[in-house]
C-alpha cells in the first residue's frame, strides 16, 4: 500500500509507492495516492517497474514522454548509444515514470543535480559537471518533445553546471609494458593490447562475433557494421594480435567488460597509476596514438566520428609531441 511522504515530520504532498524488484527496494515518487498504488499494482503484477508511464492515471506521464522521445526524435530514434537508455532510466528512478510532467520544476531539477552529486563515477570519484550536464540535457529533452506534442508548455529552468577541463585519462606509450605485466593472464593482456591499438569503444570491443573477425592481407581486420555514429569502418590490428583475439572470442574465453574493468583498475592501483584510468581511456590512447602518426582525417575515420571537433576530445598532446614539431620544423628550415 502506498503511503504519503514526510519530511522533517510534515506531509510533502507526494504520495510514495514501494516494491522490491530483483531483491532490491525500489520507490515511485508520485503526485497523486491513485497513481502510486497503480504503480505498485504494475509491479505486483509484471515484476518490473514501468518505465513508460504504464499504471498511471495520466497519460501524459515522464515515462509516456520517455517512450515518445526515444522513439521520434531525431537524435535519439536512430542513435546506438547506449548510455542515453541508462541515463533515461536514471533519470525515471529519480522523478518517477508516472510522475506528471509538471513535477519537474526548477527546484526539482536543482534536487537531481544533488542527488547526481552523490552518485559514484566509474573511477569512483563524484561525477563531473560535464556529466551531470549530461543527464540534465535529457530531461531538457524529454521536456522538449512534450512541449513539441502540446503535452505541456511549462519551461522550468535548467540548472547547468560549469564544466571544467578535466584531466586527461590516457595510457602513455612507457605504461603498456608494466600494465601487460601486471594484467598478468594472457586473455587481459590480448584485450589490453587490442583496445590500445584499434581505439574501439568499449561496447564495440566487448560485443565482437568471431564473423567480424577478417583476416586477410597480412592484417586483421575488426568489422564494424553497426556502430554508434551508424557508419561502418573496418580497423586493421597486428594479425597475430587478431588470431589470439578470434580464438578467445570462439572459445568463450574472452574477458567481460566487468572482469577486464575490475583487473585493469586493480593493474593501475598496484602501479600507483591515475586512478582516473578505465576502460574508456583506451579509446583516448588509441586516439591519441593515432593523431600522432597519421593525418586528422584518417583519425577521425579511425575513431568513428562524424565530427573532427569529437575526435579532437580524444587526442592528449604533451610537451614531446610539441618537441617532435619543432624538430619537424628544423629539419625542414
Amino acid at each position: 500500500m502506498s503511503y504519503a511522504e514526510k519530511r522533517g515530520g510534515k506531509l510533502t504532498g507526494t504520495w510514495i509507492g514501494e516494491r522490491t524488484i530483483a531483491g532490491r527496494k525500489r520507490r515511485c515518487r508520485s503526485e497523486t495516492k491513485s497513481a502510486a498504488d497503480a504503480w505498485e499494482t504494475y509491479v505486483d503484477r509484471f515484476g518490473v517497474a514501468p518505465t513508460d508511464g504504464t499504471g498511471s492515471s495520466n497519460p501524459h506521464t515522464l515515462g509516456a514522454i520517455k517512450t515518445r522521445a526515444r522513439a521520434e526524435r531525431p537524435d535519439w530514434k536512430a542513435t546506438r548509444d547506449p548510455s542515453l537508455d541508462q541515463r533515461l532510466e536514471v533519470v525515471m528512478g529519480f522523478f518517477g515514470a508516472t510522475s506528471p510532467l509538471e513535477s519537474v520544476t526548477s527546484g526539482k531539477l536543482v534536487e537531481f543535480v544533488t542527488h547526481l552529486e552523490t552518485r559514484q563515477g566509474r573511477s569512483g570519484g563524484s561525477l563531473s559537471g560535464k556529466t551531470i550536464n549530461r543527464y540534465l540535457a535529457v530531461v531538457s529533452g524529454l521536456l522538449d518533445h512534450a512541449r513539441l506534442l502540446g503535452w505541456s508548455v511549462a519551461a522550468p529552468s535548467i540548472p547547468w553546471q560549469k564544466e571544467g577541463a578535466g584531466r586527461l585519462h590516457y595510457f602513455r606509450d612507457w605504461q603498456d609494458a608494466p600494465m601487460l605485466e601486471a594484467l598478468g593472464a594472457r586473455p587481459l593482456q590480448v584485450v589490453y593490447e587490442a583496445l590500445a591499438a584499434s581505439a574501439l569503444r568499449p561496447t564495440e570491443f566487448f560485443s565482437l562475433k568471431p564473423g567480424q573477425i577478417d583476416i586477410r592481407n597480412d592484417w586483421c581486420w575488426l568489422r564494424l557494421w553497426e556502430t554508434k555514429t551508424d557508419q561502418a569502418r573496418s580497423i586493421p590490428i597486428e594479425v597475430e594480435l587478431g588470431r589470439e583475439l578470434l580464438a578467445l572470442i570462439e572459445s568463450g574465453t574472452l574477458p567481460s567488460h566487468q572482469d577486464f574493468y575490475r583487473s585493469l583498475k586493480a593493474a593501475v592501483k598496484a602501479l600507483g597509476y591515475d586512478q582516473g584510468l578505465t576502460v574508456y581511456s583506451m579509446r583516448h590512447t588509441g586516439c591519441t596514438r593515432a593523431a600522432r602518426r597519421v593525418s586528422a582525417a584518417k583519425t577521425q575515420r579511425f575513431a568513428g566520428h562524424r565530427d573532427y571537433r569529437t575526435t579532437q576530445n580524444y587526442i592528449h598532446l604533451e610537451d614531446e609531441d610539441m618537441a617532435d614539431v619543432a624538430a619537424a620544423l628544423r629539419q625542414s628550415a
